[in-house]
């Protein structure tokens, strides 16, 4: 599904008898925050006064270079920063691998730089940890033989990631921290289509918020939101085929 199409999607789906739990957003154009590096301030993440950097939403490992220039960034400190990097990590690998990314141009760049660093002997853990969760597919060929190997996701990884971009993105949006006891709540599955429950639920409670919101950051990832008093609600794509859907909810 390609960003024109998630938003006509999002826009005309119709409604169905199905609950939802409701989140809130705002706000447009690239924020750069070079004046911060290692300025104090509060970190969009744990709401601290801390030193700060930059912090790409989303992160800048899932695109190729170069970069897209409306790649936002928000303040971070450095804590939050690298606490995020082993599940962005885990997030690009199986998203990158999965063979429905592979005609992706961000993917195909990609993809020899991350096998070569899964080769580095710092990375034998981690190369190992995929490996223990890959297993033959059922598919078989002509000859009975499994056509591909497939990772079993962990979820909650991958929702880490996907939580963190929606707080990252929510600062770009509302221009505005979200608050730190805020509930956010988000699923991720590999493929979307307009007869998916998690898609009509989104659509349902998108077509009621009074403020919307959509944006594509390059080829690579695009976003729609709706906003309401307190809560806000998201449907996000990586590589045109990986959706997480979201919500947070102040209220």
């Amino acid at each position: 599904m390609s960003f024109p199409s998630l938003l006509h999607f999002a826009d005309k789906t119709s409604f169905r008898s199905t609950e939802w739990p409701p989140s809130n957003l705002r706000g447009y154009g690239r924020i750069i925050f070079m004046s911060m590096r290692n300025k104090r301030g509060i970190c969009v993440y744990c709401g601290r006064e801390k030193k700060l950097t930059m912090d790409h939403v989303p992160p800048k490992l899932l695109f190729a270079s170069p970069y897209p220039p409306n790649l936002p960034t928000v303040p971070s400190c450095r804590d939050c920063n690298a606490s995020f990097q082993k599940d962005d990590e885990y997030t690009r690998v199986v998203a990158a691998v999965d063979y429905r990314a592979a005609h992706h141009e961000d993917v195909k760049t990609k993809l020899p730089a991350i096998q070569r660093s899964l080769a580095r002997p710092d990375a034998k853990a981690f190369a190992d940890y995929l490996d223990s969760q890959t297993s033959p597919t059922k598919t078989l060929d002509l000859y009975g033989r499994p056509i591909a190997n497939a990772i079993e996701v962990q979820q909650p990884r991958v929702n880490a990631t996907g939580k963190r971009i929606i707080r990252g993105l929510y600062y770009v949006e509302a221009k505005k921290t979200l608050d730190l006891d805020a509930r956010i709540k988000i699923g991720s599955k590999a493929g979307l289509d307009a007869s998916d429950p998690m898609a009509l639920q989104f659509a349902r409670v998108y077509r009621a918020c009074s403020e919307r919101r959509d944006r594509a950051i390059g080829e690579t990832f695009s976003y729609v939101a709706g906003f309401g008093q307190g809560f806000s609600i998201w449907l996000m794509m990586l590589y045109g085929y990986f959706v997480w859907a979201g919500t947070t909810d102040s209220r």
